[in-house]
């Protein structure tokens, strides 16, 4: 009798399901988790107890945000001739309609992660258009440093989980160096500096933006921990002077 052929890789390779995608999903999620420990299940009543500190705290940036904007719109208006300024204007007109809408929209969101959302959006938006303003506008001494101030405060004022906080900055790092090599036509050796930069300012935003929401989960947790303290107690008094009534009839 014919002995039968084992199924080598090719053959069983079209039954296997593909853990490709899952497993790396999962180890990105380790890898936030490990980085901005979450509370597990406490962590959708602990979004939702800072929700209305998280709206007031979006609003605020967008209108600093605005007014710091309609300044510098007002320089680019004396400054740049008229060719240069139609597609300047083009692109702050769109951010501010953006960003009025987020403004509107702020107001009613009643979950976190509508707000997580529109977070994302806006500060998208907002890298988006640095970036485009970049490639528009002649090379200025205060490009980096205007680059490195936007990211750093995507870490710091974005109330968004990890990714979502670093994702903007992460845009904005990487299209600015794009900008530099294929807009400006900057060398390449020139480029390290700026990417080494970035990268720092990343990793420190990643780092001290964790560290600052880790720090206010715990706050989160402890008051949580002690409140439940307080109603056991008090009920535990409550037991007592039940007791003592009983006895006293």
């Amino acid at each position: 009798p014919r002995t039968p052929r084992l199924a080598g890789p090719k053959a069983d390779a079209g039954n296997r399901p593909p853990r490709c995608h899952g497993a790396s999903v999962n180890v990105m999620r380790a890898l936030l988790d490990k980085i901005e420990p979450t509370l597990g299940s406490e962590e959708e009543s602990y979004r939702l107890h800072f929700l209305r500190t998280d709206r007031a705290q979006i609003a605020g940036s967008v209108l600093i945000t605005l007014a710091l904007v309609v300044l510098v719109f007002a320089f680019e208006l004396t400054y740049f001739g008229r060719q240069q300024l139609v597609p300047i204007m083009a692109v702050r007109l769109a951010f501010f309609a953006v960003s009025f809408a987020m403004l509107v929209a702020v107001k009613g969101m009643k979950s976190p992660a509508a707000l997580d959302r529109a977070t994302l959006i806006w500060t998208t938006g907002f890298a988006a258009q640095m970036l485009a303003l970049t490639a528009l506008r002649p090379a200025s001494t205060v490009d980096s440093g205007a680059i490195i101030m936007v990211g750093i405060a995507f870490y710091a004022l974005a109330p968004t989980p990890l990714l979502q906080r670093a994702a903007p900055a992460l845009l904005l790092s990487f299209g600015f160096l794009m900008v530099l090599w294929l807009v400006r036509h900057t060398p390449l050796p020139l480029l390290r500096p700026n990417v080494a930069v970035l990268t720092a300012m990343n990793a420190l935003g990643i780092w001290a933006s964790s560290r600052m929401h880790t720090q206010r989960r715990r706050q989160y947790q402890s008051q949580e921990h002690l409140r439940a303290s307080v109603q056991e107690r008090d009920a535990l008094i409550d037991q007592l002077r039940q007791s003592h009534k009983m006895e006293s009839m």
